[in-house]
């Protein structure tokens, strides 16, 4: 039987930990029904928001001033990294997105925090990668995805610049 240290056996304990609260999560998600997640107000929202296609919008949307600021608001209260109005029960094409904490990994990542508002991939490369990704309407799971390692894309911004 081979020994482990003491530094091993904290990185097993934390595995397990973490998996037994990822399954906890899955029980406790699994009690609410699929068809119901929290908006910005704390209400449920109907999932098939999240299954319609988002119209885009322009400056004079009514509140949006107000939508993405609770966005900014929801995203960080359930610890995200990135929200869109969907999500929120807003199908609109607004994203907000805060990558700073993932700079440890990425350095470029430091200070990153973006508003996108209509934005559209305009080409990416053929070069896919593995990583793993969770989403705050399903809270607790987490899954490898594959994506493109660089994408470009055209947006506006929370003042509509363009970019």
């Amino acid at each position: 039987m081979e020994l482990k240290t003491l530094k091993e056996l904290e990185w097993d304990e934390k595995r397990i930990i973490k998996d037994i609260n990822k399954r906890l999560k899955r029980l406790e998600l699994e009690k609410t029904p699929m068809n119901k997640r929290l908006d910005d107000q704390g209400n449920h929202v109907d999932s098939n928001e999240l299954r319609k296609e988002a119209i885009e919008v322009d400056n004079n949307y009514p509140d949006l001033e107000k939508i993405i600021s609770n966005m900014w608001e929801t995203m960080y209260a359930s610890d995200g990294v990135g929200l869109a109005a969907p999500q929120i029960g807003k199908s609109i094409r607004v994203l907000v997105i805060d990558a700073s904490p993932m700079e440890e990994d990425e350095p470029a990542l430091k200070d990153f925090k973006k508003t996108f508002i209509n934005a559209h991939i305009t080409e990416y490369n053929d070069e896919m990668e593995y990583k793993q990704e969770g989403c705050l309407s399903v809270p607790g799971i987490y899954d490898d995805v594959k994506r493109p390692t660089k994408i470009r894309i055209e947006y506006y911004d929370e003042n509509f610049e363009f970019h």
